[in-house]
């Protein structure tokens, strides 16, 4: 289920298959259930996905318009973690990482920021993988303002749970600057080169 779930939920904001998506993962949740044992009489209801076209999906134009759009994945959200169980939720973030190539790469990352603030905490094994996944995903869309912003509030979500996974990461980051000029050193120089460092909250340049 993790992986439908993945692939679907950022399509609630897809207009042209948007309906479709809603009720895919309604069906999706009806047969995890039904699977669990439960049946269609418990007390476990499903959201209603006819209310939730009606109240999030619909929209006189044709298209969704954004703020809507994110309502309808917020909501969705809330369904998942209710139901996803905790063993499928490292299949399910990986998934939402693929998403972040798609179009609909914003909800992608809006869902993201919804699992890493809710489940978080409980991530320690997949947390540097994740932190690296965000950074190299963040590289990739920093064109794309919107799913930038998004991913950056997932990341910072996971930072709060995460914090020394975070800074181990960090810490293995190639600087971007060498402070040794190796073509002098190449020629015979005995000295390394005073490469300035870039100002922060008031540090002055240095050598290294």
């Amino acid at each position: 289920m993790c992986s439908i779930l993945g692939r679907l939920s950022p399509r609630l904001a897809d207009s042209p298959v948007r309906h479709a998506a809603a009720h895919c993962l309604h069906a999706a949740f009806e047969l995890d259930r039904l699977h669990k044992g439960h049946t269609r009489y418990d007390c476990d209801v499903i959201f209603d996905v006819d209310h939730f076209i009606n109240r999030l999906l619909l929209d006189d134009g044709g298209k969704l318009d954004k703020m809507r759009s994110r309502s309808a994945v917020q909501n969705i959200a809330k369904e998942i973690e209710q139901r996803l169980p905790h063993t499928q939720a490292p299949t399910y973030i990986s998934v939402l990482f693929d998403m972040l190539n798609d179009r609909v790469s914003s909800s992608a990352a809006q869902l993201l920021t919804a699992i890493l603030t809710d489940r978080g905490s409980s991530l320690h094994g997949e947390g540097e993988i994740f932190v690296s996944t965000m950074l190299e995903k963040m590289s990739i869309v920093h064109s794309c303002v919107q799913t930038y912003s998004d991913l950056l509030t997932a990341f910072i979500a996971f930072l709060n749970h995460q914090q020394t996974n975070v800074i181990d990461v960090f810490l293995r980051q190639p600087l971007p600057y060498s402070g040794i000029d190796h073509r002098r050193l190449a020629s015979g120089g005995s000295r390394a080169i005073a490469v300035p460092i870039p100002c922060d909250r008031g540090l002055r340049p240095g050598t290294l």
